[in-house]
């Protein structure tokens, strides 16, 4: 299967900082997916990439995908999503027993993946970099990331890579 890793940022991104191929996903325990290779969108596939891939994404956290392919804009919504996430896990912890806690497709193993990836995306977010590297974690991070941004304000994109796993 194929989905993306997306390197995000609080301000423009320059391109010789753009990531590399070599990104490794460290986030989500047994639950992060397993990385079998990396390649980078074309410029030309760019913005069809980042609309397709991010449509409902975008719709759930009120996030807006902006004409020119290099940012997206908060638009509202964050807030309901993160409290209705919220009450999401604690109906699932309730359901978390000593008799099922080691069950492997148990109540357990379901609220990690809730915890882990809230927006139950195959995408993955790089928002910590450095010297053309980073690291691919899921939505859990992507979101303590934007959590504090206001409406109208911009999140960056540099990178956008097509990842097999």
């Amino acid at each position: 299967m194929h989905s993306l890793i997306l390197q995000l940022s609080l301000s423009p991104i320059p391109k010789d900082e753009y990531l590399k191929d070599d990104v490794d996903c460290v986030s989500g325990g047994t639950n992060a997916p397993i990385i079998d290779y990396v390649q980078h969108i074309t410029d030309e596939n760019r913005y069809d990439a980042l609309k397709n891939s991010t449509r409902e994404l975008c719709a759930r956290i009120g996030l807006r995908l902006n004409p020119d392919g290099e940012s997206f804009t908060l638009i509202g919504g964050l807030d309901d999503f993160i409290r209705s996430h919220v009450n999401r896990i604690h109906r699932l912890a309730s359901t978390v027993s000593s008799y099922n806690y080691f069950k492997n497709l148990g109540p357990r193993r379901i609220l990690e993946k809730c915890i882990a990836n809230p927006l139950d995306t195959s995408i993955l977010f790089v928002t910590d970099f450095y010297n053309q590297a980073g690291y691919a974690n899921q939505s859990a991070d992507f979101l303590d990331y934007i959590q504090d941004l206001k409406i109208g304000e911009k999140l960056y994109i540099g990178a956008v890579l097509d990842y097999h796993f």
